[in-house]
């Protein structure tokens, strides 16, 4: 990528003078906004190796021309994102697994073994406080592609919650790794895709799990 060039060409669609910088973020890739008689703009370095169509969607987006990001951008993010791999900054000491009912890790483990053959490579922990302030929304699982980390929500650390479910919420959040997110032709991000659910559903306890989640929501959320 010519920085040089694209500097110049944001700055002629624009009319402002362009303060830009590379990033190595895993969450946001991109970000442009308008200061002071300037733009500042924040792009991941995985668009120094992109191709001429997506520098010219990039310039695009960074010159405002396109308030909306386009599909040609999104698609290439979606492409590039799950090659990243920022698994060595995660802190170990952060990672708890040990829970006051169920043992993360060895959920993790059983996982793996059963359904991937043990390829996976990938950390798990819980997250989250094991009480809700009222008004709040929680996900009960989460995966951070770049970090290779599976997040389990506390709430779910104790007796009511069968040990299947979390093994189900696991295995799920696994899914986003080994079948991740991306933009199809018409521009529309698929992230719970029709190869997804088909292997969602291979979960050996899939209907007991969608069926507890569903009948005790308000166990969860009835002080929200």
């Amino acid at each position: 990528m010519h920085i040089d060039l694209i500097r110049e060409q944001v700055e002629n669609r624009s009319g402002l003078p362009l303060d830009l910088r590379f990033n190595e973020n895993h969450s946001t890739l991109i970000s442009v906004k308008r200061e002071q008689g300037f733009l500042k703009a924040s792009v991941h370095k995985m668009f120094l190796e992109a191709p001429t169509p997506v520098v010219e969607a990039l310039i695009r987006y960074l010159s405002n021309r396109n308030k909306r990001m386009s599909s040609v951008l999104r698609r290439y993010i979606a492409d590039a994102y799950k090659d990243l791999d920022y698994s060595h900054r995660v802190d170990p000491t952060k990672i708890i697994t040990s829970g006051q009912v169920h043992d993360l890790e060895a959920i993790y483990n059983a996982v793996n073994q059963e359904y991937f053959n043990e390829k996976l490579n990938l950390r798990v922990t819980w997250y989250g406080r094991p009480v809700l302030s009222k008004g709040q929304r929680i996900t009960f699982g989460l995966y951070c592609d770049p970090l290779r980390l599976i997040k389990i929500h506390r709430l779910l650390d104790r007796d009511l919650c069968p040990e299947y479910v979390i093994s189900f919420i696991v295995y799920h959040e696994a899914l986003h790794h080994v079948h991740p997110p991306f933009v199809d032709k018409q521009g529309k991000s698929r992230i719970h895709n029709s190869q997804f659910k088909e292997k969602e559903e291979a979960f050996k306890y899939f209907s007991e799990a969608s069926a507890w989640l569903k009948d005790n929501w308000d166990l969860f959320f009835h002080a929200a």
